[in-house]
This record gives C-alpha cells, sequence and structure tokens, in this order.
C-alpha cells in the first residue's frame, strides 16, 4: 500500500508529509478543539524542506474563539492580501488550521479562492492550500487526503 502524501509545489515529499503530521499532532495535543481557534497561515516552502516537520508560520491570522469560519469574500480577500503582502516571490503554501473531519469544508474553499485573487493582485503565483484538522489534512486544489484514528510520532 502506498502512503499519500501532500504533493506541494517546491516542497520535496517526505518534507510535506512531515510537516503535515508535526501540525496534527500539535492540534492533538491540545485537551479539547474549544482549546484553539482556526488559523489561516502562510509558511515558505524553503522553511519546510528545511525545518524536519517544524516549520514556523511566516505570516498568520487567528480568529477569535466566537468567530464563525466562514466570511464574507471581501473580508477574506483582505486577510489573504495581508498575509501574502509580507511575503517576497518566495513560494509558500497556506495553511488553514480549523475544527472538524478533513472532509472539504465551505471554508476551505473560501480561503483557497481567497489566496488566489490575493497572489493575482500581488504577482505572484496562487499558493495551495493546507487543511489541517486533528483528525487529517487535505490538499488544495489537487484533493489529495490522509486521515488517521490514531496518528503516532514516527520513530
Amino acid at each position: 500500500m502506498s502512503i499519500v502524501r501532500p504533493e506541494v509545489p517546491g516542497v520535496a515529499s517526505a518534507a510535506a508529509d512531515a510537516f503535515a503530521r508535526s501540525r496534527i499532532l500539535a492540534l492533538r495535543a491540545t485537551r479539547a478543539e474549544a482549546a484553539w481557534s482556526a488559523r489561516l497561515s502562510v509558511v515558505r516552502c524553503s522553511d519546510i524542506n528545511t525545518a524536519c516537520g517544524t516549520a514556523e508560520d511566516a505570516t498568520w491570522w487567528d480568529l477569535r474563539k466566537d468567530e464563525h469560519l466562514h466570511h464574507d469574500h471581501g473580508i477574506s480577500l483582505d486577510v489573504a492580501l495581508a498575509l501574502l503582502a509580507a511575503q517576497t516571490r518566495e513560494a509558500v503554501v497556506g495553511v488553514w488550521a480549523r475544527h472538524g473531519r478533513p472532509e472539504p469544508a465551505q471554508s476551505d474553499i473560501e480561503w483557497l479562492v481567497a489566496l488566489g485573487h490575493a497572489a493575482a493582485f500581488t504577482g505572484g503565483a496562487p499558493p495551495p492550500l493546507l487543511v489541517i484538522t486533528r483528525w487529517g489534512w487535505r490538499l488544495l486544489p489537487q484533493g489529495t487526503s490522509r486521515a488517521w484514528q490514531r496518528l503516532r510520532h514516527r520513530a
């Protein structure tokens, strides 16, 4: 059986897998889903390649605990523009960490579209969106995904 890994342009397959797993494990380390807020962030592909799964967010936006995951396109675009404006022409990936299962959700599509439009405004390539939940990941627009019942640290 082949292992499904996120195929992020500009990122080695093993590095992308280690990055996604580390983000999922970090979410699982919280005691309950209510203990954390959803976050949209931008991560440099070069950082993912060199950080052995622990790449830091270059820029991010946290939703308040009571804030809905859905926003109108104008607000989503403003947030995406602010996140991408801080980046140079270096390749990045959007990371949307949210509650729930990794199945496609409306908020995933909204952020993918907003990041794509923001990239067009800033003159860059639209970044892929890696959706992270406590249960797995989904890479958009490719649509590949992986989920676990029990995810363990690799030795």
